[in-house]
């Protein structure tokens, strides 16, 4: 009887410990993947914020970027140019900076990040979303590193180390029903009719009309020689 006893109380205490390893699980899951992003820190000028556009909206001139967070240049841009083209340029005023995606230029991962990041515009965080994929890159394209699932992940990170309170169950269901799937796919069709064959690319608009095309992964240096082109004054 003792046997017994201590029997069912062995398989008692066997399955307390399995059903507490259920429930803990998932929580270490969610942690595991929490602390394998990279979460760039905020920047000042998010304040300059419009969607998916920094600056203003009455600068003389538009630099719009086509773009694939898939794209080794891309990502190399994102991370060593772009901070220093928006303090040089749309913080003083003289350049509207807009993000365009090319859709699924390099692959379903390239449409799926283009949609979190339009996801993460109706909660007023496209650029803190936008720097958080940039910062992650993938290792290859369409491998799984811009999965729903990673992408998600990837929105839960941003709002736990920023700060941000994101909805993560609304920016879920945005993605998982592609609300925004047909404004990533206009981006390519877009991009397409200025020219734009690479990536990245920016077409660079002035009020009257005009328009110039600048390809590839350029330093500050040509951005400054396209707008003095254009007859933007680009001194401090």
């Amino acid at each position: 009887m003792g046997s017994r006893r201590g029997l069912w109380v062995l398989t008692g205490l066997g399955i307390a410990l399995i059903l507490a390893g259920l429930l803990v699980l998932p929580q270490l899951r969610q942690q595991q993947t929490q602390s394998e992003f990279v979460i760039p820190p905020q920047k000042p000028y998010y304040r300059l914020a419009d969607g998916n556009a920094l600056g203003k909206p009455d600068a003389p001139l538009t630099v719009t970027e086509f773009s694939d967070v898939q794209c080794p240049h891309c990502q190399r841009w994102a991370r060593t140019v772009e901070a220093q083209f928006v303090q040089e340029f749309v913080i003083p005023g003289k350049v509207r900076f807009v993000y365009r995606s090319m859709g699924d230029f390099l692959g379903k991962e390239s449409l799926w990040a283009a949609e979190a990041m339009y996801c993460a515009e109706e909660q007023g965080a496209f650029w803190p979303y936008h720097d958080t994929l940039f910062a992650n890159p993938p290792q290859q394209a369409n491998s799984g590193a811009y999965s729903k699932e990673r992408l998600v992940a990837m929105a839960q990170a941003l709002s736990r180390a920023q700060n941000l309170d994101l909805d993560i169950e609304a920016f879920r269901q945005c993605l998982e029903e592609g609300r925004y799937e047909e404004r990533a796919k206009q981006d390519q069709v877009d991009g397409l009719r200025f020219g734009v064959r690479g990536t990245p690319s920016f077409v660079f608009q002035t009020q009257d009309g005009r328009f110039f095309l600048l390809e590839g992964a350029q330093p500050v240096e040509a951005f400054r020689y396209a707008l003095q082109q254009l007859g933007v004054e680009t001194s401090p």
